[in-house]
């Protein structure tokens, strides 16, 4: 008779929701990826516009006017991106925590199942000993 356990299809809905939970944090570590390397590209662009009106000295007011619009989009882009970032952070956490939480009740009942497999394999190895046991009285006895 080979080992059931009782609680396996708890145990296949466990290792399910943990699949799908690591696909959702998965997209989350993503977006975090995604929005990080847009504010770095905003910070490079705000340095290099700051790095072109300090090396050009000739230049006339609309050209500093427009380099001055220019930063203050670039400052309000990446506003907005730390604004996006901290969220997707927080979402990220979040998913992380259920993550966690979900992991912990996949693992308590991957330890129970394998306790139990234990004991079946245990009881097995005794239940064959004492027909081992049985068998060896009897051959015993007919002598």
């Amino acid at each position: 008779m080979a080992f059931q356990f009782s609680l396996e299809p708890v145990l296949r809905l466990r290792r399910s929701e943990q699949r799908q939970q690591e696909l959702i944090l998965q997209k989350m570590n993503e977006q975090v990826n995604r929005i990080t390397f847009a504010l770095q590209s905003i910070e490079d662009e705000i340095r290099q516009v700051s790095s072109e009106r300090n090396h050009q000295a000739d230049l006339i007011g609309a050209e500093i006017h427009f380099d001055q619009q220019r930063c203050d989009i670039l400052a309000q882009r990446r506003a907005y991106r730390e604004f996006l970032l901290q969220k997707a952070r927080e979402q990220q956490a979040q998913a992380m925590k259920e993550f966690q939480r979900i992991w912990q009740r996949r693992e308590a009942l991957e330890i129970l199942r394998r306790r139990e497999q234990q004991a079946y394999v245990f009881e097995e190895a005794r239940r064959e000993q004492r027909v081992q046991d049985d068998l060896f009285l009897q051959r015993k006895q007919k002598r």
